[in-house]
């Protein structure tokens, strides 16, 4: 029995000294922290399959990077099962608590008050990780709770060595955790962070995630660490028992697209696929692998910029909102935007009119609906097994470090999602996002996501699968993953590492990696505000490639100290690729298409 990194250097991947792809027969997962990819292989080891593996990697990542996501925040799986082969989506996102009201963060003039969204206990909503990782164990998974939660007890027990990230992080987040005395006395131990190369221990929040198995799942929502979360909160924020109790996962129909021939199954709303087939709609019109890198980029700008124009009108969570999802994903819909870009100038942010064109009834409808209403970060980890299981899992507390703060006694570094939600219209949030009614702040309302879990098939079967971290930059880079794999013909190692850069239209400015292959003056030339910028997300992807040896493919960003391993059986069975992976055709019969 071994663990594979078998370094497969070749082009791009070479000159640019990045990290290769793992290769494997048995399955693959990338994840954002190498201990959280080794709890993964370890369930594949232990005769766990993809969701396993994803529920393990899922939970050590929330305790090495706790800066990032964990059980305080939540997320959501785009799941493939393979028997009977189709495609789910589980959102655990986390909802407002039931005495949120809309205008929670304004002062009486109507002025959002600076960072009460974001920092101390009025910025939490209702985590929604500990029972979305219950959900899938329970649907899909082969071993029990416990066992998957082994490595995280583990880690948070007997602690692990602190990186130089990470000791960085926690630098950077040092003014914040010190105004929450249980925060700072786990993160900044003896008044300071851990050096690199010191043993970081969360002893509070083992216990907490071995209470949360053993009970499966009941302790959080309705148990010690309910009750525990619930009177700390007291007169500090909102979030009650009762939410808690209330507190259920939502299993989705994914959205289905294509993008140049080829199968693209993603997140619905309240989640960003939305946005990603309308840019992946628009780019369809230009031969992007025959343009220079300048007019390349300049048409994904111009594509960015229009997809998250109508991103801040019309999302919000379907429950609450009646978003226009099958108008903006349709093609005829991307070729009236395509008809607006110049090829040789920018359009000023002010000159796009979200929805504009779409039909006339829509905009009527959604206007009808507007009317009473005036009113690093993040993770993620992709799993393939053998038998053709895939997940593509995104999971958050938003902010760095949430809303810095823990709730005596567990251990749980709580999120900020509410800052997710539009504080005000128009107002933007953390990452410069703006929204209006669709994404007001509501009770037991999802706040809009980037989150952008995705999966590509090929003959019906998962082909790729990535997602990424970063706010704003999710979708975009996820965007530029596929552009990259299909247009450019890369690696899917070279497109996970290749140079990257973000439009989102407010506010108005081109974004573009340091590294990246065309000069900011350039882009002045066209009439953008170009800036340089670090490393914009973090992708993590797998893939499938077929052959007389079926394989699979881990690819890990190097923007971070993420990693890809496989699991290689002591002895594979001699089978073709016909019998290991009989074709299937995709199933998803009530699934939005385009």
């Amino acid at each position: 029995m071994q663990i594979a990194r078998i370094a497969v250097v070749t082009g791009l991947l070479s000159v640019l000294g990045l990290p290769a792809p793992a290769l494997a027969v048995s399955g693959a997962v990338s994840s954002a922290h190498p201990l959280a990819t080794a709890a993964g292989i370890e369930m594949l080891k232990r005769g766990g399959n993809a969701f396993d593996a994803a529920i393990a990697t899922s939970l050590v990542i929330g305790v090495v990077e706790p800066q990032g996501s964990g059980i305080g925040g939540g997320g959501f799986a785009l799941v493939w099962a393979a028997d009977p082969a189709g495609a789910r989506v589980l959102d655990f996102r986390e909802v407002a608590p039931l005495g949120a009201s809309r205008k929670m963060y304004q002062d009486k003039d109507g002025k959002v008050i600076s960072r009460l969204s974001l920092d101390g206990p009025l910025a939490v909503a209702v985590p929604g990780q500990a029972a979305g990782l219950v959900r899938l164990q329970k649907t899909y998974a082969k071993l029990p709770l416990t066992t998957l939660a082994e490595p995280a007890v583990r880690l948070a027990r007997e602690g692990f060595t602190v990186s130089e990230p990470f000791s960085r992080r926690l630098s950077s987040g040092a003014e914040r955790l010190r105004k929450d005395p249980e925060a700072a006395r786990i993160f900044l131990p003896g008044g300071e962070p851990p050096r690199p190369g010191q043993t970081f221990k969360q002893l509070d929040l083992a216990l907490t995630l071995e209470q949360w198995a053993k009970s499966g799942g009941e302790t959080f929502y309705r148990g010690s660490t309910a009750t525990a979360i619930a009177e700390w909160m007291g007169k500090r924020g909102l979030v009650t028992l009762e939410d808690l109790k209330r507190y259920e996962p939502v299993w989705r129909t994914p959205l289905l697209g294509n993008y140049r021939g080829i199968p693209v199954v993603t997140m619905p709303p309240p989640g960003s696929g939305t946005v990603l087939l309308e840019m992946l709609n628009i780019l369809e019109g230009f031969e992007v692998s025959a343009q220079s890198p300048l007019l390349r980029t300049h048409v994904l700008a111009q594509a960015m910029s229009r997809a998250y124009a109508d991103r801040s009108r019309f999302l919000g969570d379907p429950a609450f909102v009646p978003v226009p999802v099958d108008e903006l994903i349709a093609k005829v819909y991307a070729r009236s935007l395509i008809g607006t870009i110049a090829l040789d100038r920018a359009t000023p942010a002010a000159s796009i009119t979200p929805g504009s064109l779409l039909p006339e009834t829509v905009q009527a409808r959604f206007k009808q609906w507007e009317a009473p209403r005036k009113a690093e970060n993040t993770s993620h980890l992709s799993v393939m097994d053998s038998a053709g299981n895939t997940v593509a899992l995104t999971q958050t507390i938003n902010g760095p470090f949430g809303a810095a703060v823990v709730a005596s006694g567990t251990g749980i570094l709580l999120n900020n999602e509410m800052d997710d939600f539009s504080s005000a219209p128009d107002v933007p949030n953390l990452y410069g996002l703006v929204g209006r009614a669709a994404n007001a702040i509501e009770p037991l309302k999802r706040p809009l996501s980037s989150m952008t879990p995705t999966i590509l098939l090929e003959k019906g079967k998962p082909w790729i699968a990535l997602g990424s971290p970063g706010g704003s930059f999710i979708t975009t880079a996820v965007l530029q993953t596929i552009v990259n794999v299909v247009d450019l013909r890369l690696s899917i190692g070279e497109a996970v590492n290749a140079p990257r850069m973000h439009h989102q239209w407010l506010p108005d400015r081109l974004l573009l990696e340091r590294n990246y292959p065309v000069g900011v003056q350039e882009f002045d030339r066209l009439g953008y505000k170009a800036s340089a910028i670090d490393a914009p997300g973090n992708v993590q992807a797998v893939q499938f490639r077929p052959g007389q040896t079926p394989m699979f493919i881990g690819a890990s960003d190097s923007r971070r100290e993420g990693m890809s391993q496989v699991w290689i059986e002591p002895e594979p069975k001699a089978k073709t690729a016909r019998e290991a992976f009989p074709p299937a055709a995709l199933t998803l019969p009530s699934a939005r298409r385009r």
